[in-house]
């Protein structure tokens, strides 16, 4: 038999790859195979890969026979069906809402049975800012904070001031009308493809409401250029593309690192701080070796790798700052008080994933997909601005007014999670109702009818995109009335203002003689001087009625008083006269 001889040249490198496998599996317990760690996430390779090749350096990796880990990133969507098949050990990263939601699937150990665990969970502090970093469920702890983070935005401020616009101090700001440009100057994320702007929107619903909140999501985004993932809109506010971006903390430190004209902004009194989890996850094929990246990444060196200078995250635990990689950071530090001290909204995390599917997919459906017509349709009632103030105030309240009820959102919430064909339908209509919503937003000039009445003027006005004719205000039906006119099976919309001095009391709204119903065919409001009412139809033509319980009277209400005044004064002026006439008559003879 021929021998192999292997070169003289090639023996060291032969030698080399030897030994380096010989130290690789002494690291390895005898009799334990080596493992290969299986990790669904949502972080980005540069944390994945810091975490990795420090954890796989302990000796809790190579007691767990640790020598490699797998990390699997698929959208949200797919992650309960990927540990409920088994073979992923853990899951990590994602926010609250991602693992409430694993965790009502029952696909998230209870932690509490792992004491190799909970040595380091029990150094995690309950709250942050008064934000859980702990989630118990049913007496089971299923799942711990490993990072926390804020949510803002990040300003360019080279690019803000070259293009003259205010810096933002709260999420409305960014709603404003100052903030329009041509080209975008602020960048947001479409919902399904960023979970720290999904998170943004969410604190924007819970924080004013549900409707309040669409219609600052909603004219914000039409200030914005919507970029398809967090790291595209962080990159866009670097290079000065945008002036603004709503980021989390870490992105926002990151920016000011690579541009030192970049600064974080926390909404005073508008965000809060959210814990992101680590958890153990069901039908796991190393539980042991789970356990083992689960003690790391919550103890204090492995807190300490989130202060790397390519992460920039704030660690959950405040001794992480006592480690080498913790005193380098004085900056992350000043942000860790600042974020502890904060005073944000209160956060409901129950009602953020009884919502999450339908905020996400509602927003991709009647903002991103339609925002070239929500942009124009924007332009449109921003010129209204200077002409007419309430105009704009009650179009910009129908632009951004929701399609759907808090209710409904819940009530369909799972199905646009689960069902595909249901979800598709779902955002197909919302596209079709928006885009009409849009493009017919009323533009051009304000009707004027003047009420002359009594010899003083009420100024009522309409702005539609009908035709608005055959104005009659009639005293005594309490009720003013006229015609809208359109072309046939177009969406019709008009915007009636009314002095609340010429009618008031309790309204009616009549169409063809047909009783509207409130909140479905209209809306109303009121300024503080005129009721406003926003009427929608399906165009023909139309005769609008609307009717309240209290009319200006025939006669001004300081008519009789001043009636009065005259008679009292002519009384007093008599009897005057009558006493004048008595006291200077000549004495009788």
């Amino acid at each position: 038999m021929e021998k192999i001889r292997i070169s003289k040249h090639k023996q060291p490198t032969l030698l080399l790859i030897v030994l380096v496998t010989f130290v690789a599996l002494s690291q390895i317990p005898i009799g334990k195979a080596a493992v290969t760690l299986t990790v669904i996430t949502r972080h980005s390779s540069d944390i994945t890969g810091i975490f990795e090749t420090e954890f796989l350096k302990t000796d809790l990796a190579s007691a767990a026979g640790i020598t490699d880990i797998t990390f699997k990133a698929p959208a949200a969507g797919f992650w309960p069906s990927q540990i409920g098949a088994g073979g992923i050990d853990v899951a990590w990263g994602g926010g609250p809402t991602l693992f409430d939601s694993l965790a009502d699937e029952n696909l998230l150990l209870d932690m509490n049975a792992s004491s190799t665990v909970m040595e380091e969970v029990n150094a995690i502090p309950d709250t942050f800012a008064g934000a859980p970093q702990k989630r118990l469920k049913e007496g089971k702890l299923v799942w711990v904070a490993a990072a926390v983070s804020s949510f803002g935005f990040t300003v360019n401020e080279a690019t803000r001031s070259l293009f003259d616009l205010p810096t933002p101090a709260k999420w409305d700001d960014l709603a404003d009308p100052s903030y329009f440009r041509e080209p975008q100057m602020v960048g947001v994320v479409n919902a399904p493809e960023s979970t720290s702007n999904t998170r943004a929107y969410e604190i924007m619903l819970q924080g004013f409401g549900w409707e309040t909140g669409w219609q600052i999501v909603t004219l914000m985004s039409a200030n914005s250029r919507i970029y398809h993932g967090s790291t595209e809109s962080l990159g866009a506010v670097v290079a000065g593309e945008v002036a603004v971006a709503l980021t989390i903390d870490f992105y926002g430190i990151g920016a000011q690192i690579q541009n030192p004209e970049c600064e974080y902004i926390i909404p005073e009194g508008q965000s809060i701080v959210n814990g992101d989890p680590i958890a153990l996850t069901v039908n796991a094929a190393h539980p042991a070796a789970a356990e083992a990246f689960v003690k790391y990444v919550l103890s204090k060196e492995g807190q300490s790798q989130w202060m790397r200078e390519t992460l920039n995250r704030l660690p959950v635990r405040e001794d992480a700052f006592d480690t080498p990689l913790g005193q380098q950071r004085p900056d992350l530090l000043e942000l860790y008080t600042e974020t502890m001290d904060q005073t944000g909204i209160e956060f409901d995390d129950a009602l953020s994933l009884s919502l999450m599917n339908s905020v996400i997919y509602y927003y991709e459906a009647t903002i991103n997909n339609a925002h070239a017509e929500l942009v124009d349709a924007w332009e449109r009632v921003i010129d209204l601005y200077d002409v007419n103030s309430t105009a704009f105030e009650v179009l910009s309240q129908e632009l951004g007014r929701p399609l759907i009820t808090l209710e409904e959102a819940m009530a369909i919430n799972d199905q646009m999670g689960s069902n595909p064909a249901f979800r598709a339908q779902k955002q197909s209509e919302w596209y079709s109702q928006a885009v009409d919503k849009y493009n017919n937003v009323p533009t051009g000039l304000v009707d004027l009818f003047p009420v002359d009445w009594e010899g003083i003027t009420y100024d009522v006005t309409a702005l539609s995109n009908s035709d608005v004719t055959n104005f009659d205000f009639s005293q005594q039906n309490k009720q003013i009335s006229f015609n809208v006119t359109g072309a046939s099976g177009t969406t019709g919309l008009c915007i009636i203002t009314i002095p609340d001095d010429l009618l008031w009391g309790e309204f009616s709204i009549y169409m063809d003689g047909d009783p509207l119903v409130k909140d479905v065919n209209y809306t109303q409001t009121h300024n503080g001087t005129h009721y406003i009412f926003d009427i929608s139809y399906t165009h023909t033509t139309h005769l609008i009625e609307v009717r309240g319980t209290e009319v200006v009277p025939e006669f001004p209400t300081w008519t009789p008083m001043l009636l009065m005044l005259i008679v009292l004064t002519a009384a007093i002026a008599i009897y005057k006269r009558r006493l004048l006439k008595t006291t200077t008559a000549p004495p009788t003879k």
